[in-house]
């Protein structure tokens, strides 16, 4: 991956792997940037999609900054971002909840990913067994049907 000056402005966030934002989290990166920590920096599309590092963009914008360094990844699927988001929470310091994850379960089903697909991808993304993949998937589709009712 290659590194780039971007305008936070011009970062478009078209998906969210997390049911929303964690609010102590952004108060945190605020308080390390203001203390000049080395913060990874946030992971975004050649065409600007924000793939990782929403809590860290929010910092940014309430701290005032208009622009910073991120790494710039090929354009690829929706699906395969979402995994990809999905992969870096998993295994972050601040791992999904599984509001989350039925969360991204359902971001995936809408790409048209068939329910044996999303568990299987799921599955690699997390690292996670099969039956807890499926679990997830499940319980996240009977989530979403409720919601339509």
């Amino acid at each position: 991956m290659s590194a780039k000056k971007l305008k936070l402005s011009a970062i478009r966030e078209t998906f969210f792997v997390r049911t929303g934002l964690d609010e102590s989290r952004v108060t945190l990166f605020m308080r390390m940037y203001e203390s000049k920590e080395n913060i990874p920096h946030i992971e975004v599309t050649e065409d600007g999609q924000l793939v990782e590092g929403r809590h860290r963009k929010a910092a940014m914008e309430r701290l005032g900054w208009t622009e910073t360094t991120c790494h710039i990844r090929k354009n690829a699927p929706r699906a395969n971002l979402i995994l990809d988001a999905l992969q870096a929470n998993f295994g972050g310091s601040l791992p999904p909840t599984e509001a989350d994850m039925k969360h991204t379960v359902r971001l995936l089903l809408e790409t048209g990913m068939s329910r044996v697909e999303a568990i299987k991808r799921f599955a690699a993304a997390t690292g996670t067994h099969l039956a807890f993949a499926k679990r997830i998937v499940e319980f996240g589709i009977c989530r979403a049907a409720k919601e339509e009712v």
